[in-house]
């Protein structure tokens, strides 16, 4: 991101007994916490492509983070060091906790291939945003997915969670695109 380079980061906040990582593009967000050996509390941006692709390659488990000079993060594992530099956690955007109302829970099996059967659908260009997107709509224990590009539409379907809220929708392409194609069947058992 040229404009905010901070959004290239990821997040990561010790605090207690767990580590925190979060990025976020300012329309998505992504947060997952682990449990660590937390020595000091503290936080800050890491280049995600950097940090990935470093502990992507390493073969132990074990990893000590230690944030070094400044804003530079070393790491540490049995079999190699690096350091990388960082960008202060203050200058990263704010994400806002989930609102449990609007909240569900989601079986990852039948959703790959839901979001497989739609996502080709969406338009791959910005002039027409509305297009860009894939609708979801959530109705008792079925999750619909629609995507269209203007010229054809494409449907899926997948479990919802218990804590699935009746007749939430959301998405770029609205909810007539979901009404039109009659996708109303309920998910295979």
């Amino acid at each position: 991101n040229v404009t905010l380079p901070v959004l290239n980061n990821i997040l990561i906040r010790c605090q207690g007994k767990k580590v925190h990582f979060s990025a976020t593009n300012l329309e998505l967000a992504v947060n997952y916490s682990m449990e660590a050996e937390v020595v000091n509390e503290g936080a800050v941006t890491v280049p995600a492509k950097l940090f990935s692709g470093y502990v992507n390659l390493l073969k132990d488990d074990q990893l000590e983070c230690v944030v070094v000079e400044g804003l530079t993060l070393a790491m540490n594992s049995a079999g190699s060091k690096t350091k990388i530099k960082c960008i202060s956690a203050d200058e990263y955007p704010t994400i806002s906790a989930l609102d449990e109302e609007l909240s569900i829970e989601l079986a990852s099996e039948g959703l790959p291939e839901a979001i497989q059967q739609v996502s080709f659908a969406a338009s791959p260009m910005n002039t027409r945003p509305v297009l860009a997107g894939v609708y979801v709509q959530v109705e008792g224990a079925q999750l619909t997915l629609v995507a269209t590009a203007g010229w054809g539409a494409a449907a899926g379907l997948a479990a919802a969670g218990a804590g699935a809220a009746a007749g939430a929708g959301a998405g770029l392409t609205g909810a007539a695109a979901g009404a039109a194609l009659g996708a109303t069947m309920a998910p295979s058992q």
